[in-house]
């Protein structure tokens, strides 16, 4: 057994296996079950990394919407404060453009934005202007990156512990199978026991309920990370245009960046865009110069890279990206 367990590693592990058990995961990692708990507490209590349950999987339900705002400088910190209370806006973040704030906004459908959440953020304090940027279909989300930091046999074993029948038909929700959701999405690795004491339920009941609510396709557990333990990479964004024959092929292209974090065909002024971390201002320029070379035709209209993250699936942060105070759970959908 190792004396010490790699935090990349370990978070690596759980981006893969978020519900493995520390025994489990110490067969891979080759660091004891105790150390491998230890050392997650000291990643979470710092803010540096954590489990949550996401409103999205294999069957995505829900309508994705990027709302970019103006503000006056005067109200930006109380607009901040009331975007973050809104379940809705599941994150937000400053931009280095002329737009101030980014939210993610998660509805059950584009009509639930319109009638609801368009005329909310409208009134929120200060805003001079807003555009709405509507996701018509996702290709690659947060939840499907991965750290690298595994081996391929590590890989593989993780894999394999976390491995669910994605060919069989989901089974259906049943009431009571949704209230985990919140469980889940303040602790990814919650345990039943503990869940089931919080519901006055047998565990049993819990577990069987976990099951069909993984099983569904419509929440998943993802793993995610403070900038800082990865050295405070760069967040960088492309709003780019591309005839729709083509946005199959670039999202295949940019699943090849190790680094990629997002990636979308949308509504406006352009129509797709994608989210690279990366450790150099000199890597952007080598991403662009990559695509366009094995895109033709590839145009790329805008770039630009992430300030800070203020929310994230829920998530309050602080200015170094560190997951800091109580949840705010996303509507989970579907």
């Amino acid at each position: 057994m190792k004396h010490a367990p790699d935090p990349l590693e370990l978070v690596g592990a759980l981006q893969i296996a978020p519900r493995a058990s520390w025994r489990q995961l110490s067969q891979v990692l080759g660091a004891s079950p105790l150390m491998l708990a230890q050392q997650w507490q000291r990643l979470t209590d710092r803010g540096l990394a954590w489990c949550t349950a996401v409103p999205f999987g294999r069957n995505r339900p829900g309508t994705l919407t990027f709302v970019a705002v103006r503000c006056l400088p005067e109200h930006r910190d109380r607009l901040t404060e009331e975007a973050i209370a809104i379940p809705e806006i599941v994150s937000i973040e400053e931009p280095a453009r002329h737009w101030d704030l980014i939210f993610t906004v998660l509805t059950p459908d584009f009509e639930s934005y319109l009638e609801s959440l368009n005329e909310r953020i409208s009134k929120l304090p200060g805003i001079t202007r807003y555009e709405t940027i509507i996701c018509t279909r996702v290709h690659f989300d947060g939840h499907e990156w991965r750290l690298g930091s595994l081996d391929h046999t590590a890989r593989q074993q993780l894999v394999q512990l976390a491995r669910t029948d994605t060919s069989a038909t989901p089974p259906p929700l049943r009431d009571g199978d949704r209230e985990l959701t919140p469980y889940l999405h303040r602790d990814g690795r919650a345990t039943v026991a503990d869940i089931a004491e919080s519901l006055g339920t047998h565990p049993s009941t819990i577990s069987r309920r976990m099951q069909r609510l993984l099983l569904s396709g419509k929440v998943t557990l993802r793993c995610d990370l403070a900038p800082e333990l990865l050295g405070q990479p760069i967040s960088s964004q492309w709003f780019c245009w591309l005839s729709p024959e083509q946005h199959t092929a670039a999202a295949a292209a940019l699943r090849s960046f190790p680094n990629l974090r997002f990636c979308a065909s949308t509504t406006g002024e352009t129509n797709f865009t994608f989210v690279l971390w990366v450790r150099t201002p000199e890597e952007i320029f080598e991403a662009e110069r990559r695509l366009i070379e094995h895109i033709p035709g590839f145009s790329i209209a805008e770039s630009s890279i992430t300030v800070r993250f203020i929310k994230r699936m829920g998530w309050r942060l602080d200015e170094r990206g560190r997951r800091t105070g109580e949840p705010v759970s996303p509507v989970f959908v579907g």
